[in-house]
Protein backbone atom coordinates (compact mmCIF):
# COMPACT_ATOMS: atom_id res chain seq x y z
CA UNK A 1 0.00 0.00 0.00
CA UNK A 2 3.01 2.27 1.04
CA UNK A 3 4.62 2.01 -2.33
CA UNK A 4 1.25 2.42 -4.57
CA UNK A 5 0.66 5.94 -2.29
CA UNK A 6 4.39 6.55 -3.26
CA UNK A 7 3.77 5.91 -6.99
CA UNK A 8 1.08 8.12 -6.79
CA UNK A 9 2.96 11.33 -4.87
CA UNK A 10 0.76 10.79 -1.84
CA UNK A 11 3.03 12.86 1.38
CA UNK A 12 3.87 10.24 3.75
CA UNK A 13 1.59 11.69 6.54
CA UNK A 14 -1.41 10.65 4.54
CA UNK A 15 -0.24 7.55 3.70
CA UNK A 16 0.02 7.15 7.41
CA UNK A 17 -3.13 8.40 8.36
CA UNK A 18 -4.65 5.73 5.17
CA UNK A 19 -2.74 3.09 7.34
CA UNK A 20 -4.29 4.12 10.39
CA UNK A 21 -7.97 4.13 9.27
CA UNK A 22 -7.27 0.96 7.47
CA UNK A 23 -6.34 -0.63 10.81
CA UNK A 24 -6.26 0.77 14.45
CA UNK A 25 -4.24 -1.13 15.81
CA UNK A 26 -1.11 0.34 13.30
CA UNK A 27 1.76 1.18 15.26
CA UNK A 28 3.44 2.75 12.87
CA UNK A 29 4.72 6.02 12.55
CA UNK A 30 5.89 9.10 10.05
CA UNK A 31 9.36 7.59 10.51
CA UNK A 32 8.44 4.07 9.59
CA UNK A 33 6.87 5.95 6.29
CA UNK A 34 9.55 7.77 5.45
CA UNK A 35 12.28 4.61 5.91
CA UNK A 36 9.91 2.55 4.02
CA UNK A 37 10.02 5.31 1.08
CA UNK A 38 13.71 5.56 1.29
CA UNK A 39 13.85 2.04 1.10
CA UNK A 40 11.54 2.31 -2.57
CA UNK A 41 13.67 4.90 -3.59
CA UNK A 42 17.12 2.60 -3.43
CA UNK A 43 15.25 -0.14 -4.75
CA UNK A 44 14.44 1.76 -7.94
CA UNK A 45 17.55 3.65 -8.14
CA UNK A 46 19.80 1.22 -7.34
CA UNK A 47 23.45 2.37 -6.70
CA UNK A 48 23.69 4.94 -9.01
CA UNK A 49 23.75 8.90 -7.69
CA UNK A 50 21.04 11.04 -7.43
CA UNK A 51 22.75 12.91 -10.60
CA UNK A 52 22.90 9.49 -12.10
CA UNK A 53 19.17 8.99 -11.95
CA UNK A 54 18.70 13.01 -13.57
CA UNK A 55 21.46 11.80 -16.42
CA UNK A 56 19.31 8.62 -16.74
CA UNK A 57 16.04 10.36 -17.26
CA UNK A 58 17.13 12.75 -19.32
CA UNK A 59 18.63 10.67 -21.67
CA UNK A 60 15.78 7.90 -21.55
CA UNK A 61 13.76 11.02 -22.67
CA UNK A 62 16.03 12.38 -25.95
CA UNK A 63 17.20 15.37 -24.34
CA UNK A 64 20.48 16.62 -25.68
CA UNK A 65 23.01 17.31 -23.02
CA UNK A 66 26.56 17.78 -22.17
CA UNK A 67 27.44 18.61 -18.55
CA UNK A 68 29.59 19.48 -15.70
CA UNK A 69 28.80 18.89 -12.41
CA UNK A 70 28.56 22.01 -10.09
CA UNK A 71 25.77 22.05 -7.32
CA UNK A 72 24.90 25.52 -5.89
CA UNK A 73 22.27 25.48 -3.00
CA UNK A 74 21.19 28.59 -1.07
CA UNK A 75 18.82 27.00 1.27
CA UNK A 76 21.39 26.39 4.46
CA UNK A 77 19.74 27.33 7.42
CA UNK A 78 17.96 29.63 5.46
CA UNK A 79 14.93 29.48 8.06
CA UNK A 80 16.93 29.73 10.92
CA UNK A 81 18.54 32.91 9.81
CA UNK A 82 16.05 34.13 7.35
CA UNK A 83 19.36 35.04 5.30
CA UNK A 84 20.09 32.67 2.25
CA UNK A 85 23.51 31.45 2.18
CA UNK A 86 25.15 30.48 -1.05
CA UNK A 87 27.60 27.53 -0.71
CA UNK A 88 28.96 25.80 -3.73
CA UNK A 89 30.43 22.47 -4.02
CA UNK A 90 31.74 20.26 -6.93
CA UNK A 91 31.88 16.46 -7.34
CA UNK A 92 35.02 14.59 -7.96
CA UNK A 93 35.06 11.39 -10.16
CA UNK A 94 36.05 9.16 -6.88
CA UNK A 95 32.19 10.75 -6.35
CA UNK A 96 33.59 13.26 -2.84
CA UNK A 97 32.90 16.63 -2.06
CA UNK A 98 34.86 19.83 -2.02
CA UNK A 99 34.14 23.54 -1.74
CA UNK A 100 34.40 26.04 -4.70
CA UNK A 101 32.95 29.14 -3.25
CA UNK A 102 30.72 30.90 -0.41
CA UNK A 103 28.07 33.46 -0.59
CA UNK A 104 26.12 35.57 2.06
CA UNK A 105 22.80 37.52 0.38
CA UNK A 106 22.60 39.40 3.53
CA UNK A 107 19.29 41.41 3.46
Amino acid sequence: MVEEMKINNVPARDILSALKRQNSKNVSTLKTIYNECYKLQMDEHGDRSQMQVVFGFLHSKGYIFNHRIMMMDATYKTNKYNMPFLEIVGVTSTNTTFSIGFGDFGL
